[in-house]
Protein backbone atom coordinates (compact mmCIF):
# COMPACT_ATOMS: atom_id res chain seq x y z
CA UNK A 1 0.00 0.00 0.00
CA UNK A 2 3.08 2.36 0.62
CA UNK A 3 4.22 1.66 -2.49
CA UNK A 4 0.93 2.15 -4.43
CA UNK A 5 0.69 5.64 -2.37
CA UNK A 6 4.21 6.92 -3.05
CA UNK A 7 4.10 6.36 -7.22
CA UNK A 8 0.51 7.63 -7.28
CA UNK A 9 2.20 10.95 -5.06
CA UNK A 10 5.12 11.15 -7.61
CA UNK A 11 2.88 11.30 -10.47
CA UNK A 12 0.41 13.92 -8.83
CA UNK A 13 3.66 16.01 -7.83
CA UNK A 14 4.44 16.32 -11.52
CA UNK A 15 1.59 17.46 -12.75
CA UNK A 16 -1.50 15.84 -15.17
CA UNK A 17 -0.94 14.83 -18.75
CA UNK A 18 -2.53 12.91 -21.93
CA UNK A 19 -1.30 9.40 -22.68
CA UNK A 20 0.41 7.59 -25.28
CA UNK A 21 -1.47 7.31 -28.14
CA UNK A 22 1.20 5.94 -30.68
CA UNK A 23 4.81 4.62 -30.75
CA UNK A 24 7.86 6.76 -29.61
CA UNK A 25 11.07 6.11 -28.18
CA UNK A 26 11.17 8.23 -24.95
CA UNK A 27 8.35 5.68 -23.74
CA UNK A 28 9.27 1.70 -22.51
CA UNK A 29 7.43 0.07 -25.19
CA UNK A 30 10.58 -0.19 -26.95
CA UNK A 31 12.58 -1.08 -24.27
CA UNK A 32 10.17 -3.81 -22.81
CA UNK A 33 9.72 -5.49 -26.77
CA UNK A 34 13.65 -5.40 -26.82
CA UNK A 35 13.56 -7.48 -23.29
CA UNK A 36 10.49 -9.82 -24.95
CA UNK A 37 12.77 -10.75 -28.45
CA UNK A 38 15.29 -13.69 -28.17
CA UNK A 39 18.37 -13.75 -30.69
CA UNK A 40 16.52 -13.37 -33.52
CA UNK A 41 16.36 -10.38 -36.84
CA UNK A 42 13.67 -9.20 -34.37
CA UNK A 43 15.79 -8.36 -31.70
CA UNK A 44 18.34 -6.42 -33.82
CA UNK A 45 16.29 -4.61 -36.11
CA UNK A 46 14.17 -3.38 -33.45
CA UNK A 47 17.06 -1.82 -31.13
CA UNK A 48 18.73 -0.67 -33.53
CA UNK A 49 15.83 1.25 -35.61
CA UNK A 50 14.26 3.14 -32.47
CA UNK A 51 13.17 6.12 -33.43
CA UNK A 52 14.77 6.36 -36.38
CA UNK A 53 12.26 4.24 -38.53
CA UNK A 54 8.78 3.59 -36.49
CA UNK A 55 5.90 5.18 -37.45
CA UNK A 56 2.29 4.77 -35.30
CA UNK A 57 0.89 2.83 -37.41
CA UNK A 58 3.92 0.07 -37.42
CA UNK A 59 3.31 -0.84 -33.72
CA UNK A 60 0.62 -2.97 -34.22
CA UNK A 61 2.81 -5.41 -36.90
CA UNK A 62 5.63 -5.17 -34.70
CA UNK A 63 3.73 -6.91 -31.68
CA UNK A 64 2.70 -9.39 -34.62
CA UNK A 65 5.97 -10.43 -35.72
CA UNK A 66 7.36 -11.00 -31.87
CA UNK A 67 3.89 -13.31 -31.46
CA UNK A 68 5.32 -15.33 -34.59
CA UNK A 69 8.52 -15.88 -33.11
CA UNK A 70 7.95 -15.65 -29.32
CA UNK A 71 5.84 -17.59 -26.77
CA UNK A 72 3.56 -14.45 -25.01
CA UNK A 73 5.83 -13.04 -22.38
CA UNK A 74 5.08 -10.65 -19.55
CA UNK A 75 7.72 -7.82 -21.30
CA UNK A 76 4.83 -8.32 -24.37
CA UNK A 77 2.26 -7.80 -22.23
CA UNK A 78 2.80 -4.82 -21.00
CA UNK A 79 3.62 -3.05 -23.98
CA UNK A 80 0.27 -4.16 -25.52
CA UNK A 81 -1.57 -2.74 -22.48
CA UNK A 82 0.17 0.38 -22.70
CA UNK A 83 -0.47 0.70 -26.41
CA UNK A 84 -3.75 -0.72 -25.84
CA UNK A 85 -7.62 1.08 -27.07
CA UNK A 86 -9.51 -1.69 -26.75
CA UNK A 87 -10.39 -3.17 -23.13
CA UNK A 88 -11.34 -6.43 -24.55
CA UNK A 89 -8.01 -6.81 -25.56
CA UNK A 90 -6.25 -5.44 -22.56
CA UNK A 91 -8.37 -7.77 -20.08
CA UNK A 92 -7.02 -11.12 -21.87
CA UNK A 93 -3.36 -9.92 -20.96
CA UNK A 94 -1.11 -11.80 -18.13
CA UNK A 95 0.63 -8.47 -16.73
CA UNK A 96 3.44 -8.39 -14.14
CA UNK A 97 1.94 -6.84 -10.88
CA UNK A 98 5.06 -4.71 -10.45
CA UNK A 99 8.02 -4.26 -13.11
CA UNK A 100 11.51 -2.64 -12.96
CA UNK A 101 12.63 -1.92 -16.47
CA UNK A 102 16.49 -0.80 -16.78
CA UNK A 103 17.93 0.92 -20.08
CA UNK A 104 21.99 1.41 -19.47
CA UNK A 105 23.12 3.52 -22.32
CA UNK A 106 26.91 4.32 -21.25
CA UNK A 107 28.71 5.59 -24.68
CA UNK A 108 32.52 6.82 -24.75
CA UNK A 109 32.25 10.36 -27.39
CA UNK A 110 34.88 11.76 -28.90
CA UNK A 111 34.45 15.06 -30.70
CA UNK A 112 36.58 16.80 -33.66
CA UNK A 113 37.27 19.71 -31.68
CA UNK A 114 37.15 18.13 -27.75
CA UNK A 115 39.20 15.30 -25.76
CA UNK A 116 36.70 11.92 -25.50
CA UNK A 117 34.06 12.53 -22.69
CA UNK A 118 31.56 9.77 -21.20
CA UNK A 119 28.58 10.36 -21.92
CA UNK A 120 24.98 8.48 -20.96
CA UNK A 121 21.43 8.12 -21.79
CA UNK A 122 20.30 5.60 -19.49
CA UNK A 123 16.71 5.65 -18.03
CA UNK A 124 14.58 3.23 -15.38
CA UNK A 125 11.09 2.60 -15.54
CA UNK A 126 8.63 1.43 -13.06
CA UNK A 127 5.40 -0.05 -13.60
CA UNK A 128 2.61 -1.08 -11.02
CA UNK A 129 -0.53 -2.64 -11.77
CA UNK A 130 -2.92 -3.37 -9.00
CA UNK A 131 -5.54 -4.52 -11.55
CA UNK A 132 -5.84 -5.16 -15.17
CA UNK A 133 -8.12 -1.79 -15.22
CA UNK A 134 -5.48 0.54 -14.66
CA UNK A 135 -1.30 0.92 -14.17
CA UNK A 136 0.92 3.74 -12.96
CA UNK A 137 4.18 4.09 -14.89
CA UNK A 138 6.97 6.15 -13.79
CA UNK A 139 10.61 6.96 -15.82
CA UNK A 140 13.35 8.61 -14.60
CA UNK A 141 15.95 9.58 -17.21
CA UNK A 142 19.82 10.72 -17.59
CA UNK A 143 20.78 12.26 -20.95
CA UNK A 144 24.00 14.29 -22.05
CA UNK A 145 23.48 16.28 -25.36
CA UNK A 146 24.56 13.48 -27.93
CA UNK A 147 23.82 13.40 -31.54
CA UNK A 148 20.85 11.58 -31.43
CA UNK A 149 17.20 12.17 -32.11
CA UNK A 150 16.25 10.91 -28.93
CA UNK A 151 18.42 13.07 -26.88
CA UNK A 152 16.23 16.30 -27.29
CA UNK A 153 15.76 18.53 -23.33
CA UNK A 154 14.12 15.81 -21.15
CA UNK A 155 13.38 16.23 -17.31
CA UNK A 156 14.51 14.17 -14.83
CA UNK A 157 11.25 12.58 -14.48
CA UNK A 158 10.41 11.92 -17.73
CA UNK A 159 7.22 10.10 -17.12
CA UNK A 160 5.12 9.67 -14.45
CA UNK A 161 1.27 9.02 -15.78
CA UNK A 162 -1.76 7.27 -14.69
CA UNK A 163 -3.91 5.52 -17.12
CA UNK A 164 -6.96 2.96 -16.95
CA UNK A 165 -10.24 2.24 -18.70
CA UNK A 166 -13.53 2.83 -17.68
CA UNK A 167 -15.55 0.71 -20.64
CA UNK A 168 -14.58 1.80 -23.61
CA UNK A 169 -12.75 5.05 -22.79
CA UNK A 170 -9.04 5.15 -22.15
CA UNK A 171 -7.87 7.93 -20.06
CA UNK A 172 -4.63 8.65 -18.89
CA UNK A 173 -3.04 12.34 -16.38
CA UNK A 174 0.64 12.43 -14.98
CA UNK A 175 3.53 13.54 -17.43
CA UNK A 176 3.83 11.83 -20.53
CA UNK A 177 4.69 12.11 -24.46
CA UNK A 178 2.63 12.45 -27.37
CA UNK A 179 2.84 11.59 -30.77
CA UNK A 180 -0.89 12.30 -32.82
CA UNK A 181 -0.14 11.27 -36.69
CA UNK A 182 2.41 10.36 -38.67
CA UNK A 183 5.85 11.48 -39.22
CA UNK A 184 9.01 10.70 -38.87
CA UNK A 185 10.93 13.93 -37.40
CA UNK A 186 7.94 14.82 -35.85
CA UNK A 187 4.36 15.25 -36.11
CA UNK A 188 2.34 17.83 -37.37
CA UNK A 189 1.12 19.56 -34.16
CA UNK A 190 1.52 17.43 -31.14
CA UNK A 191 5.12 15.17 -31.46
CA UNK A 192 6.84 13.60 -29.15
CA UNK A 193 9.74 14.79 -30.35
CA UNK A 194 9.81 17.79 -27.89
CA UNK A 195 9.09 17.93 -24.24
CA UNK A 196 6.93 15.96 -22.42
CA UNK A 197 3.60 17.37 -21.31
CA UNK A 198 1.51 17.81 -18.02
CA UNK A 199 -2.44 17.39 -18.15
CA UNK A 200 -4.99 14.75 -18.56
CA UNK A 201 -6.49 13.11 -21.51
CA UNK A 202 -8.97 10.73 -22.71
CA UNK A 203 -9.59 8.56 -25.72
CA UNK A 204 -12.57 6.80 -27.34
CA UNK A 205 -14.66 5.50 -30.03
CA UNK A 206 -17.75 7.98 -30.92
CA UNK A 207 -20.74 6.92 -33.48
CA UNK A 208 -21.71 10.49 -35.16
CA UNK A 209 -24.73 11.12 -37.78
CA UNK A 210 -23.75 11.22 -41.24
CA UNK A 211 -19.95 10.81 -41.00
CA UNK A 212 -19.80 7.57 -39.12
CA UNK A 213 -17.61 6.09 -36.58
CA UNK A 214 -14.72 8.13 -35.34
CA UNK A 215 -11.88 7.77 -32.58
CA UNK A 216 -11.68 11.05 -30.84
CA UNK A 217 -8.60 11.82 -28.71
CA UNK A 218 -8.42 15.50 -26.14
CA UNK A 219 -5.71 16.54 -24.11
CA UNK A 220 -5.59 18.65 -21.47
CA UNK A 221 -2.19 20.12 -20.50
CA UNK A 222 -0.69 23.19 -19.10
CA UNK A 223 2.33 24.24 -20.51
CA UNK A 224 4.76 25.95 -17.49
CA UNK A 225 8.52 26.30 -16.32
CA UNK A 226 9.21 28.69 -19.61
CA UNK A 227 6.75 31.38 -20.64
CA UNK A 228 4.11 32.74 -18.59
CA UNK A 229 1.76 29.90 -18.13
CA UNK A 230 -0.29 28.96 -20.96
CA UNK A 231 -3.11 26.05 -21.58
CA UNK A 232 -2.67 23.70 -24.62
CA UNK A 233 -5.93 22.37 -26.03
CA UNK A 234 -5.47 19.56 -28.73
CA UNK A 235 -8.51 17.19 -30.22
CA UNK A 236 -7.84 14.26 -32.80
CA UNK A 237 -10.30 12.80 -35.34
CA UNK A 238 -9.24 9.34 -36.93
CA UNK A 239 -11.01 7.39 -39.20
CA UNK A 240 -9.97 3.98 -41.17
CA UNK A 241 -11.49 3.92 -44.63
CA UNK A 242 -11.00 0.24 -45.50
CA UNK A 243 -7.98 -1.72 -44.33
CA UNK A 244 -5.19 0.09 -46.20
CA UNK A 245 -6.43 4.24 -45.58
CA UNK A 246 -7.16 5.84 -42.83
CA UNK A 247 -7.40 10.27 -42.19
CA UNK A 248 -7.29 11.98 -39.36
CA UNK A 249 -7.49 16.11 -38.18
CA UNK A 250 -5.94 17.55 -35.32
CA UNK A 251 -6.91 21.08 -33.86
CA UNK A 252 -5.21 22.98 -31.40
CA UNK A 253 -5.76 25.96 -28.87
CA UNK A 254 -3.16 27.71 -26.90
CA UNK A 255 -4.47 30.26 -24.67
CA UNK A 256 -3.22 31.65 -21.77
CA UNK A 257 -6.46 30.87 -19.78
CA UNK A 258 -8.77 27.37 -20.47
CA UNK A 259 -11.73 27.86 -21.84
CA UNK A 260 -14.90 25.55 -21.10
CA UNK A 261 -16.21 26.02 -24.53
CA UNK A 262 -13.37 24.07 -25.98
CA UNK A 263 -14.41 20.98 -24.41
CA UNK A 264 -17.41 20.53 -26.34
CA UNK A 265 -16.96 23.11 -29.70
CA UNK A 266 -13.96 22.64 -32.35
CA UNK A 267 -11.27 25.38 -30.75
CA UNK A 268 -12.06 28.02 -34.08
CA UNK A 269 -15.67 28.34 -33.20
CA UNK A 270 -14.90 28.33 -29.34
CA UNK A 271 -12.66 31.19 -29.85
CA UNK A 272 -14.28 33.34 -32.20
CA UNK A 273 -17.61 33.01 -29.75
CA UNK A 274 -15.81 34.02 -26.70
CA UNK A 275 -14.13 37.11 -28.41
CA UNK A 276 -17.62 38.44 -29.94
CA UNK A 277 -19.67 37.56 -26.48
CA UNK A 278 -16.19 40.10 -24.91
CA UNK A 279 -15.07 37.11 -22.78
CA UNK A 280 -11.43 37.65 -24.94
CA UNK A 281 -9.31 40.53 -26.75
CA UNK A 282 -9.11 39.50 -30.11
CA UNK A 283 -5.69 37.15 -30.88
CA UNK A 284 -5.80 36.00 -27.58
CA UNK A 285 -6.07 32.45 -28.65
CA UNK A 286 -3.66 30.59 -31.12
CA UNK A 287 -5.70 28.13 -33.00
CA UNK A 288 -4.09 25.35 -35.42
CA UNK A 289 -5.35 22.71 -37.51
CA UNK A 290 -3.91 19.75 -39.56
CA UNK A 291 -5.17 16.91 -41.42
CA UNK A 292 -3.91 14.25 -42.83
CA UNK A 293 -4.38 10.63 -44.81
CA UNK A 294 -1.98 7.57 -44.70
CA UNK A 295 -2.20 4.79 -47.18
CA UNK A 296 -0.49 1.14 -46.41
CA UNK A 297 0.05 -1.50 -48.90
CA UNK A 298 2.23 -4.52 -47.45
CA UNK A 299 5.34 -3.21 -46.51
CA UNK A 300 5.06 0.62 -47.37
CA UNK A 301 3.16 3.35 -45.91
CA UNK A 302 2.67 6.64 -47.71
CA UNK A 303 1.65 10.03 -45.61
CA UNK A 304 0.61 13.22 -46.50
CA UNK A 305 -0.28 16.27 -43.59
CA UNK A 306 -1.84 19.51 -44.01
CA UNK A 307 -0.79 22.51 -41.80
CA UNK A 308 -3.28 25.59 -41.61
CA UNK A 309 -2.35 28.34 -38.68
CA UNK A 310 -4.12 30.95 -40.73
CA UNK A 311 -5.40 30.74 -44.07
CA UNK A 312 -6.49 34.36 -46.18
CA UNK A 313 -8.94 34.39 -48.65
CA UNK A 314 -7.42 37.05 -51.24
CA UNK A 315 -4.29 35.72 -51.47
CA UNK A 316 -3.98 37.21 -54.89
CA UNK A 317 -3.93 40.51 -52.72
CA UNK A 318 0.15 40.99 -52.77
CA UNK A 319 0.33 42.15 -49.54
CA UNK A 320 -1.83 39.40 -47.61
CA UNK A 321 0.43 36.86 -48.89
CA UNK A 322 2.68 37.39 -46.25
CA UNK A 323 0.02 36.58 -43.84
CA UNK A 324 -0.55 33.16 -45.11
CA UNK A 325 0.66 30.59 -42.21
CA UNK A 326 0.71 26.71 -44.18
CA UNK A 327 2.78 24.01 -43.86
CA UNK A 328 2.83 20.58 -45.49
CA UNK A 329 4.65 17.19 -44.63
CA UNK A 330 4.85 14.38 -47.44
CA UNK A 331 6.74 10.85 -46.80
CA UNK A 332 7.01 7.65 -48.07
CA UNK A 333 8.59 4.42 -45.83
CA UNK A 334 8.97 0.78 -46.91
CA UNK A 335 10.02 -1.21 -43.32
CA UNK A 336 10.37 -5.32 -43.01
CA UNK A 337 12.61 -7.40 -40.33
CA UNK A 338 15.60 -7.16 -42.57
CA UNK A 339 15.87 -3.96 -43.87
CA UNK A 340 13.54 -0.40 -44.13
CA UNK A 341 14.73 2.61 -45.77
CA UNK A 342 12.33 6.21 -45.77
CA UNK A 343 12.17 9.63 -47.09
CA UNK A 344 10.57 12.80 -45.89
CA UNK A 345 10.09 16.35 -47.17
CA UNK A 346 8.19 18.80 -45.07
CA UNK A 347 7.89 22.86 -45.46
CA UNK A 348 6.19 25.71 -43.60
CA UNK A 349 5.45 29.38 -43.94
CA UNK A 350 7.09 32.08 -42.58
CA UNK A 351 4.57 32.58 -39.80
CA UNK A 352 3.09 29.07 -39.12
CA UNK A 353 3.43 28.13 -35.40
CA UNK A 354 3.57 32.00 -34.80
CA UNK A 355 1.25 34.39 -33.25
CA UNK A 356 1.57 38.18 -32.97
CA UNK A 357 0.76 38.28 -29.31
CA UNK A 358 1.26 34.78 -27.60
CA UNK A 359 4.88 33.08 -27.59
CA UNK A 360 5.71 31.04 -30.64
CA UNK A 361 4.46 27.00 -30.22
CA UNK A 362 7.49 26.05 -28.25
CA UNK A 363 7.67 24.43 -24.62
CA UNK A 364 11.19 24.43 -23.21
CA UNK A 365 12.73 25.69 -26.23
CA UNK A 366 11.44 22.89 -28.16
CA UNK A 367 9.00 22.56 -31.01
CA UNK A 368 5.52 21.57 -29.82
CA UNK A 369 5.02 20.37 -33.34
CA UNK A 370 7.51 19.73 -36.43
CA UNK A 371 11.04 20.39 -34.55
CA UNK A 372 12.46 22.54 -37.57
CA UNK A 373 9.38 25.20 -37.05
CA UNK A 374 8.21 28.26 -39.05
CA UNK A 375 9.91 29.49 -42.17
CA UNK A 376 11.86 26.40 -42.67
CA UNK A 377 12.12 23.01 -45.33
CA UNK A 378 13.56 19.80 -43.87
CA UNK A 379 14.38 16.65 -46.18
CA UNK A 380 14.98 13.33 -44.38
CA UNK A 381 16.52 10.46 -45.61
CA UNK A 382 16.99 6.87 -43.69
CA UNK A 383 17.72 3.46 -43.97
CA UNK A 384 19.09 0.19 -42.21
CA UNK A 385 20.17 -3.17 -43.73
CA UNK A 386 20.87 -6.36 -41.31
CA UNK A 387 23.90 -8.06 -42.72
CA UNK A 388 23.14 -11.06 -40.71
CA UNK A 389 21.31 -12.00 -37.82
CA UNK A 390 23.64 -10.44 -35.39
CA UNK A 391 25.14 -7.16 -37.46
CA UNK A 392 22.87 -4.21 -38.54
CA UNK A 393 23.67 -1.02 -40.51
CA UNK A 394 21.87 1.94 -40.14
CA UNK A 395 21.85 5.97 -41.36
CA UNK A 396 19.87 9.13 -41.30
CA UNK A 397 20.89 12.08 -43.18
CA UNK A 398 18.87 15.34 -42.73
CA UNK A 399 19.37 18.77 -44.92
CA UNK A 400 17.07 21.77 -43.00
CA UNK A 401 16.78 25.65 -43.88
CA UNK A 402 15.62 27.73 -41.60
CA UNK A 403 14.49 31.23 -41.51
CA UNK A 404 15.13 30.34 -45.31
CA UNK A 405 13.76 33.97 -46.24
CA UNK A 406 16.49 36.09 -44.68
CA UNK A 407 19.80 36.46 -45.46
CA UNK A 408 21.41 35.11 -42.58
CA UNK A 409 23.00 31.39 -42.73
CA UNK A 410 20.27 29.26 -42.56
CA UNK A 411 20.96 25.43 -43.80
CA UNK A 412 22.08 23.21 -41.58
CA UNK A 413 22.92 19.71 -42.73
CA UNK A 414 22.74 16.62 -39.78
CA UNK A 415 24.14 12.64 -40.75
CA UNK A 416 24.70 9.63 -38.53
CA UNK A 417 26.13 6.08 -40.17
CA UNK A 418 25.89 3.41 -37.28
CA UNK A 419 27.08 0.20 -36.97
CA UNK A 420 25.55 -2.47 -34.40
CA UNK A 421 26.27 -5.44 -33.10
CA UNK A 422 23.64 -7.60 -30.70
CA UNK A 423 25.73 -9.53 -28.67
CA UNK A 424 23.22 -10.84 -26.73
CA UNK A 425 19.35 -10.79 -26.76
CA UNK A 426 19.60 -7.89 -23.95
CA UNK A 427 23.43 -6.49 -25.12
CA UNK A 428 23.81 -4.07 -27.79
CA UNK A 429 27.14 -2.75 -29.08
CA UNK A 430 27.41 0.43 -31.70
CA UNK A 431 29.95 2.39 -33.42
CA UNK A 432 27.92 5.36 -34.71
CA UNK A 433 30.13 8.02 -36.71
CA UNK A 434 28.13 11.94 -37.03
CA UNK A 435 28.36 15.58 -37.85
CA UNK A 436 26.08 17.96 -36.20
CA UNK A 437 22.90 17.73 -34.23
CA UNK A 438 19.28 16.90 -35.16
CA UNK A 439 17.17 19.62 -36.49
CA UNK A 440 15.89 21.92 -34.30
CA UNK A 441 13.29 25.25 -34.22
CA UNK A 442 15.79 28.10 -34.54
CA UNK A 443 16.22 31.73 -35.53
CA UNK A 444 19.22 32.00 -38.11
CA UNK A 445 19.75 28.50 -37.76
CA UNK A 446 19.39 26.03 -34.69
CA UNK A 447 22.19 25.52 -34.05
CA UNK A 448 25.74 27.54 -33.50
CA UNK A 449 28.55 27.21 -36.97
CA UNK A 450 30.45 25.18 -34.43
CA UNK A 451 28.22 22.61 -33.61
CA UNK A 452 26.80 22.09 -36.62
CA UNK A 453 30.37 21.46 -37.97
CA UNK A 454 31.17 19.27 -34.68
CA UNK A 455 31.72 15.70 -35.98
CA UNK A 456 31.55 12.43 -33.36
CA UNK A 457 32.85 9.23 -33.19
CA UNK A 458 30.47 7.69 -30.52
CA UNK A 459 31.29 4.05 -28.94
CA UNK A 460 27.84 2.57 -27.31
CA UNK A 461 26.91 0.10 -25.07
CA UNK A 462 23.61 -0.47 -24.23
CA UNK A 463 21.66 -2.90 -21.73
CA UNK A 464 18.24 -3.79 -21.00
CA UNK A 465 16.99 -5.59 -18.38
CA UNK A 466 13.15 -6.62 -16.53
CA UNK A 467 12.88 -7.35 -13.15
CA UNK A 468 9.47 -8.50 -12.70
CA UNK A 469 8.97 -9.98 -9.54
CA UNK A 470 5.28 -11.22 -8.68
CA UNK A 471 3.39 -12.54 -12.10
CA UNK A 472 -0.56 -13.07 -12.27
CA UNK A 473 -0.91 -16.74 -14.37
CA UNK A 474 -1.90 -15.67 -17.92
CA UNK A 475 -5.78 -16.27 -17.99
CA UNK A 476 -6.45 -18.16 -21.43
CA UNK A 477 -9.97 -18.67 -22.72
CA UNK A 478 -11.10 -22.19 -22.17
CA UNK A 479 -13.40 -23.83 -24.05
CA UNK A 480 -15.35 -27.36 -22.81
CA UNK A 481 -15.05 -30.37 -25.28
CA UNK A 482 -15.63 -33.74 -24.16
CA UNK A 483 -13.12 -36.00 -25.88
CA UNK A 484 -16.00 -39.15 -26.32
CA UNK A 485 -19.49 -38.83 -28.31
CA UNK A 486 -20.34 -36.88 -30.88
CA UNK A 487 -23.12 -34.62 -29.15
CA UNK A 488 -21.67 -31.48 -27.44
CA UNK A 489 -18.94 -30.76 -30.45
CA UNK A 490 -22.08 -30.40 -33.30
CA UNK A 491 -23.48 -27.95 -30.44
CA UNK A 492 -20.70 -25.88 -30.16
CA UNK A 493 -18.88 -23.54 -32.43
CA UNK A 494 -16.15 -24.26 -34.24
CA UNK A 495 -14.44 -23.10 -37.34
CA UNK A 496 -12.51 -25.30 -39.64
CA UNK A 497 -8.20 -25.53 -39.40
CA UNK A 498 -7.99 -24.05 -43.14
CA UNK A 499 -3.80 -24.43 -43.60
CA UNK A 500 -1.23 -25.67 -41.33
CA UNK A 501 2.65 -24.68 -42.22
CA UNK A 502 5.68 -24.70 -39.85
CA UNK A 503 3.54 -24.82 -36.13
CA UNK A 504 1.28 -21.72 -37.81
CA UNK A 505 -2.30 -21.55 -39.26
CA UNK A 506 -5.37 -20.26 -40.48
CA UNK A 507 -8.85 -20.46 -39.49
CA UNK A 508 -12.17 -20.00 -41.34
CA UNK A 509 -13.77 -17.25 -37.98
CA UNK A 510 -12.58 -13.71 -37.20
CA UNK A 511 -13.63 -10.60 -35.69
CA UNK A 512 -17.13 -11.16 -36.67
CA UNK A 513 -17.81 -14.24 -35.09
CA UNK A 514 -16.13 -12.63 -31.71
CA UNK A 515 -12.43 -13.81 -32.18
CA UNK A 516 -10.07 -11.46 -30.61
CA UNK A 517 -5.64 -11.70 -30.69
CA UNK A 518 -4.28 -13.52 -27.49
CA UNK A 519 -7.11 -16.49 -27.24
CA UNK A 520 -6.53 -19.88 -27.18
CA UNK A 521 -8.94 -22.13 -28.89
CA UNK A 522 -8.96 -26.13 -28.84
CA UNK A 523 -8.41 -27.90 -32.00
CA UNK A 524 -10.15 -30.88 -31.96
CA UNK A 525 -9.49 -33.91 -34.64
CA UNK A 526 -12.93 -34.19 -37.07
CA UNK A 527 -13.29 -37.80 -36.97
CA UNK A 528 -12.77 -38.70 -33.15
CA UNK A 529 -13.62 -35.49 -31.69
CA UNK A 530 -10.48 -35.72 -29.65
CA UNK A 531 -8.40 -32.72 -28.15
CA UNK A 532 -5.20 -32.89 -30.47
CA UNK A 533 -4.02 -29.44 -29.51
CA UNK A 534 -4.05 -25.59 -29.39
CA UNK A 535 -4.43 -22.51 -31.83
CA UNK A 536 -3.85 -19.19 -29.82
CA UNK A 537 -4.33 -15.89 -32.16
CA UNK A 538 -2.01 -13.58 -33.08
CA UNK A 539 -3.77 -11.41 -35.93
CA UNK A 540 -7.93 -11.46 -36.65
CA UNK A 541 -8.99 -10.05 -40.05
CA UNK A 542 -12.99 -9.94 -40.63
CA UNK A 543 -13.31 -13.76 -41.73
CA UNK A 544 -10.10 -15.39 -40.64
CA UNK A 545 -7.99 -15.48 -38.42
CA UNK A 546 -4.24 -16.69 -37.88
CA UNK A 547 -2.07 -17.95 -34.73
CA UNK A 548 0.50 -20.54 -33.63
CA UNK A 549 -0.52 -24.01 -33.53
CA UNK A 550 0.76 -26.53 -30.78
CA UNK A 551 -0.24 -30.39 -30.53
CA UNK A 552 -0.63 -31.93 -27.73
CA UNK A 553 1.80 -34.66 -27.01
CA UNK A 554 1.52 -38.05 -28.69
CA UNK A 555 -1.08 -36.25 -30.95
CA UNK A 556 -1.27 -34.67 -34.83
CA UNK A 557 -2.95 -31.84 -35.61
CA UNK A 558 -4.11 -32.12 -39.04
CA UNK A 559 -5.65 -29.31 -42.30
CA UNK A 560 -9.24 -29.94 -41.61
CA UNK A 561 -9.26 -29.87 -38.12
CA UNK A 562 -12.45 -28.31 -35.65
CA UNK A 563 -11.23 -25.44 -34.19
CA UNK A 564 -13.58 -24.79 -31.25
CA UNK A 565 -14.66 -20.97 -31.01
CA UNK A 566 -15.39 -19.34 -27.30
CA UNK A 567 -19.28 -19.21 -26.51
CA UNK A 568 -21.26 -15.58 -26.22
CA UNK A 569 -20.17 -13.48 -24.13
CA UNK A 570 -16.99 -15.53 -23.09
Amino acid sequence: MRLVLGLLGVCLAVGWVCGQTGFNAKTPVGGWLQSTATQNEISLALDAAGKFVWQPFEVRRWLEWFEESNENSHPLALAKWWLSENWDEAKNLSLPSLSILTRVREMAARKSVDSTSWERLSSVTLSYHPAKRWGVLVQLRHRDLLPFLEAYPSPSIEVATIRGFIGTTVWEFGRQYQRWGPGFLGTSLISDNGYPLDGISFSLQAKLPVIGRWRIRQLMAYLHGDFPGRFLMARRWEKPLGEKLSVGANEVNLSRSLSPLTLILPFYLASRLAVHSGWRKEGSDQVILSADVSYRSGDSNFYGILVIDDLKLRWWRKEEQIQRKLGWILGAQHETKKWGIGAEYASFDRLTYTHHIQAPYLYHGVGLGYPTGADSRAVSLWGRWQVNSKVQVSGVLVRSWLDRKTANKDQERYWILSLQWMASPNTLLALHWSQGYPPKWGVGGGWSEQQERTRFVILEGKFIGLWAPKVREEEAAKVSVQPQGTGVVSKSKFAWLTSLRDGKGTISAGEREGIKVGMRLSIVDAATNEIVGTFTVTQVKPNEATGRVEAVPNKIVRVGSKVMLPSQGQ
